[in-house]
């Protein structure tokens, strides 16, 4: 009995330790935030104004005026503004809001922001450490995925949306799971479910991508495993319930989108404009615009008119542990494929035209 004591306190202390890990490296990555969150953001003048004013409207509406956000007559006087015109990340402004009503909207923000950090570390820690079983090799996994240069550029530009990219393990540890596993599993299930709703509830953008991606592997793995996907009725139960489950949070987070957009008429974009927000093959390669030591190289030698965008590099350590895996293995499993497949599609993707 005592020695099972101390093994689960042994390991609740580690969890404790990861946690303020993963805070502390928040705090060195953003220095010196930490000694300024009411006062000061990371980054520059840009959409981080923007949320800020979200923020306090936001805490005005419920607390003060008692009415919901997504109008405000504050904005376009006297007709009025409906947030769902622009980018919202109600998740994230609900993480921000008990500190706005503490030292008001600029440190709801900075929460907010830092907590992007912290949640993405220990969801995708915890995907890992389901995956190796290792702590240290979750650890680096969840580290090399928190401060990602996409994550640091969209920090940096003050896109709290965007920068909400903590929940993507947790939604896809459940698909994957669920792709890959015949037994029922509730635990995948609302993995999936809540991990899509809180995709959704955090950047409209991703919600999209997110389901045009795991479209693309479900019919994948029916193709490769055509023999026999059709036959398992746990898996396709499984995938309704989480389906069923997200379900109101993509109500609540893309219906109001849907709506307005179709009722204000349905713009196209010319070719000339897909162009030039498509991502280049060389986006993936080269090192982050702001990097210390080789980023002004980067930024003379490359066009970099919106760097924001053109950040997706995943780090050079990561791209060679990453081809090292792929091709260590012998023979692939279901996981592996999904992962691979799953990259390749999401690249080809992201060059657009």
């Amino acid at each position: 009995m005592r020695s099972k004591f101390f093994q689960h306190h042994e390991k609740s202390i580690r969890i404790d330790l990861i946690i303020v890990y993963f805070i502390l490296l928040s705090l060195l990555i953003t220095r010196p935030l930490g000694f300024n969150l009411s006062t000061q953001t990371v980054g520059r003048y840009g959409d981080n104004m923007g949320f800020i004013w979200m923020i306090g409207w936001f805490k005005q509406a419920l607390f003060d005026l008692h009415q919901l956000p997504y109008k405000t007559h504050l904005l376009n006087f006297p007709y009025g503004f409906n947030l769902y015109m622009t980018e919202i990340a109600p998740f994230q402004i609900l993480i921000a809001l008990p500190f706005t009503l503490v030292k008001g909207p600029v440190f709801g923000y900075n929460i907010s922001i830092l907590s992007t950090f912290v949640l993405a570390g220990l969801c995708m820690y915890y995907w890992a450490y389901s995956k190796t079983q290792s702590r240290k090799t979750a650890l680096i996994i969840g580290t090399a995925y928190a401060i990602c240069p996409f994550h640091l550029a969209h920090v940096l530009s003050g896109h709290l949306n965007i920068s909400a990219i903590q929940w993507f393990p947790l939604y896809f540890m459940g698909f994957f799971n669920i792709l890959e596993n015949k037994a029922f599993s509730r635990k995948n299930v609302l993995l999936a479910g809540i991990g899509l709703g809180l995709i959704s509830l955090s950047s409209i953008y991703f919600a999209y991508m997110t389901l045009v991606l795991s479209a693309f592997l479900l019919i994948y793995s029916v193709l490769i495993n055509r023999k026999t996907i059709w036959k398992e009725r746990t898996l396709w139960k499984q995938l309704l319930w989480a389906v069923l489950i997200s379900v109101p949070f993509l109500i609540v987070s893309a219906g109001p989108y849907v709506y307005i957009h179709i009722a204000s008429g349905m713009q196209n974009r010319e070719l000339a404009e897909v162009s030039f927000y498509s991502a280049s093959p060389t986006d993936f390669l080269l090192p982050f615009t702001l990097h210390p030591f080789w980023g002004k190289w980067v930024g003379t030698h490359f066009p970099r008119n919106i760097w924001t965008e053109a950040t997706l590099y995943l780090g050079l350590p990561i791209i060679v542990f990453f081809l090292y895996w792929v091709f260590e293995k012998k023979k692939q499993t279901n996981f592996s494929k999904l992962i691979i497949s799953g990259a390749i599609f999401a690249f080809i993707l992201a060059l657009g035209t």
